[in-house]
């Protein structure tokens, strides 16, 4: 579907100016998310920097890495300000995007574990990296800026 914006300006000579610009597509629907889309191609990153995006995302995923099985109860004790419904809320988020795991148990009380997925565990791998790259880029940034001088 093809967008089209249409502006009408009307100038100091009492002249009406129309100018039309037509867009390409420039949404698509990938897992139910808005993806933007560069000449007509999906960047199937925007949905998933969106949720890594929303409140605590990063954190749940950093403390999953960190264990193999995790209890809800036990994960939010681990991440202290965090509040049931927030953990809730992204927890299913991250399950829906296929980042976790949840695992229940037919008990009683019923028991319900969280895991990384492998995908999880190589976005995983990927923010770490991330981590990484900005703490180097940060130290770089923090340093005094050397003269001619003293480059040697």
């Amino acid at each position: 579907m093809l967008h089209s914006i249409v502006s009408a300006t009307i100038g100091k000579t009492g002249k009406k100016f129309i100018s039309s610009i037509t867009l390409l597509p420039t949404y698509l629907r990938v897992n139910n998310l808005e993806t933007v889309t560069t000449e007509g191609q999906a960047c199937l990153v925007s949905p998933l920097w969106d949720l890594l995006s929303r409140s605590w995302a990063l954190l749940i995923i950093k403390e999953l890495n960190s264990v193999e099985v995790v209890r809800f109860n036990e994960l939010k004790k681990r991440m202290s300000g965090l509040t049931a419904a927030t953990l809730s809320e992204r927890l299913k988020d991250l399950e829906a995007e296929g980042i976790i795991t949840r695992k229940i148990y037919p008990e009683i009380p019923p028991r319900v574990e969280y895991s990384l997925t492998q995908d999880g565990k190589e976005l995983s791998a990927i923010i770490c990296q991330l981590d990484r790259w900005a703490r180097n880029r940060a130290n770089l940034q923090s340093k005094p800026a050397q003269t001619p001088n003293q480059l040697g």
